[in-house]
């Protein structure tokens, strides 16, 4: 078969897995909406990693703001934990990622009636895949507004395409503008700077899969280059496996910082002043409490992600395999998909990342640690 035949092959495949579970979707919509029994919840589905659940945060003011008490918010523990530091009057359903079988994919029946059990008024579905999918199917409700992936639709009373332009931020907004196309962003997104000039900058050299992370050794002489003028501390989960590399930085005098909970992270972060690092959970949270942050990408596009606010830098190495306008990861979406070498990690030497650095810790005017 030549490369046209199974490219028409896979089209075609793909235009009859869309018919079909379009045909289910479509039956249960029929049998499942517009039977709510007068309650007033309104339900959110945010199943997300750290980072896009601060991409969210926008979509959620939007929605506390209309709705009040009325909110349930459906997620992670840890993510619930990332709503807290906004809301202090949010109500949860935690979702435990061992109720969602088949590969962390399909949610668990106990799940299921977890979240029927809410017999909520409308959902809002923020996350718009086959997770989130599986929760409403079967569920009554009057309305349901979402994002989702084309073999999803049918299941949405209200739902608009999933957006290719950038930023995420505005890909969970767009579900608020089904109900208010006139809702402006902007009026959601802003977090208050507190840029501080003397205290410690965090550097996590981790991330939520290896073609984000910036070479070890790399990341080792950053830390030591800059704890010779800064308070500079390394920071990562406890037990990591790559964290050993890294006791190299503590045998020399340097501060590591390991974090046996989301809540110890969260406030580490917290008593730092800048904050170093991928594109990655922390460093979006930190850009949430208003510290200055400094982002190294490699296979994802920045425009993307970007930290919202003037206190943000980030340096990326462009490459011929990069990703293009219009594409948030490069042809092995983000390097999860067989990348063979991480060249964009691997051509961004440590001159360049210091020198940003440097030029930025002097542009906010942060003191030396003896000044």
């Amino acid at each position: 078969m030549g490369i046209l035949d199974f490219f028409e092959a896979h089209q075609s495949a793909d235009k009859i897995l869309q018919a079909f579970s379009g045909a289910l979707c479509s039956v249960n919509r029929i049998i499942s909406t517009g039977k709510n029994n007068g309650n007033k919840n309104i339900l959110v589905l945010s199943l997300h990693r750290l980072g896009d659940t601060v991409f969210t945060i926008p979509t959620i003011k939007f929605l506390h703001e209309k709705f009040g008490a009325d909110l349930v918010i459906a997620c992670f523990p840890e993510s619930a934990e990332i709503y807290k530091l906004v809301f202090d009057d949010l109500n949860f359903i935690f979702i435990d990622k061992r109720e969602l079988k088949f590969g962390g994919r399909i949610a668990s029946g106990e799940l299921r009636n977890k979240i029927k059990g809410q017999k909520p008024k409308a959902v809002f579905d923020l996350t718009g895949t086959i997770y989130s999918a599986s929760l409403l199917i079967g569920l009554q409700t009057e309305n349901i507004y979402g994002v989702p992936q084309k073999y999803f639709r049918n299941l949405y009373t209200y739902y608009t395409e999933q957006r290719t332009e950038p930023h995420l931020i505005d890909l969970y907004f767009d579900v608020v503008r089904l109900i208010a196309p006139e809702a402006d962003v902007a009026l959601y997104r802003g977090y208050e700077a507190k840029v501080e000039t003397q205290g410690r900058i965090l550097i996590n050299p981790f991330a939520g899969w290896k073609a984000k992370e910036w070479n070890p050794e790399k990341v080792l002489k950053l830390a030591e280059s800059l704890s010779l003028e800064y308070d500079v501390a390394l920071i990562y989960e406890k037990n990591n496996p790559g964290g050993s590399f890294f006791e190299k930085f503590r045998k020399n005098g340097g501060s590591i910082i390991e974090t046996n909970s989301f809540g110890e992270l969260i406030e580490a972060i917290k008593k730092s002043i800048f904050l170093i690092g991928s594109d990655s959970g922390p460093l979006y949270i930190a850009n949430m409490l208003g510290i200055s942050t400094f982002t190294i990408y490699s296979s994802s596009n920045p425009s993307y992600s970007l930290p919202y606010g003037n206190n943000n830098r980030y340096i990326a190495k462009r490459l011929e395999c990069s990703p293009k306008p219009g594409k948030q990861f490069c042809y092995t979406k983000g390097g999860l998909q067989g990348c063979p070498s991480f060249e964009c990690m691997n051509q961004l030497v440590f001159e360049e990342v210091y020198t940003k650095v440097k030029e930025f810790l002097k542009e906010l005017n942060i003191k030396p640690k003896n000044h």
